[in-house]
């Protein structure tokens, strides 16, 4: 088994908007860098949470790899904003990778675009669980004594064949 390092970060974009994604450690100077871009977003950038803004994450990119989250990610955004497939693409050719993860029926022309858009910028599209917790029983009392949301996903829940045109 290999460890595997990373964030979910918060990014500024361009449009100065702010949009999560996954930062992923390659090798021992991602992990310099990954750690020099945390202190960075708690040092320099930090606006109620800590923020990376996307030139910045470029400037340290060395040994890292960038995922765009599903829901909470740019392009995710720009899809639901019927932004036109140029500049999809242009934002997904940003990225390493693109990410998707089950969804309702009303999503699922979201997945299909992210993939047609993976495809189309020659992306890797992966499919992930966004799940938080092994169990119910991990879930910790937050701040207020209330509790995060819960997002447990079972194998057997997932139908990998519906995703199929």
């Amino acid at each position: 088994m290999k460890l595997l390092y990373g964030l979910e970060a918060n990014i500024k974009a361009e449009n100065d908007k702010i949009y999560t994604a996954t930062i992923l450690v390659k090798d021992k100077i991602g992990t310099k860098n990954l750690y020099k871009l945390v202190s960075l977003s708690y040092m320099e950038y930090f606006d109620k949470k800590p923020i990376i803004p996307f030139n910045i994450y470029k400037e340290y990119a060395k040994g890292l790899v960038i995922g765009a989250c599903f829901s909470n990610g740019e392009l995710y955004d720009a899809i639901i904003n019927n932004v036109p497939d140029v500049e999809l693409y242009n934002i997904a050719s940003k990225y390493d990778y693109l990410e998707v993860c089950p969804v309702n029926e009303d999503e699922r022309h979201i997945v299909k675009k992210i993939i047609d858009t993976g495809n189309n910028v020659n992306k890797i599209v992966v499919a992930t669980g966004n799940v938080y917790y092994f169990s119910e029983n991990d879930i910790m009392p937050i701040g207020d004594g209330g509790t995060t949301t819960i997002d447990i996903i079972k194998t057997k829940e997932v139908e990998v064949e519906k995703w199929k045109n």
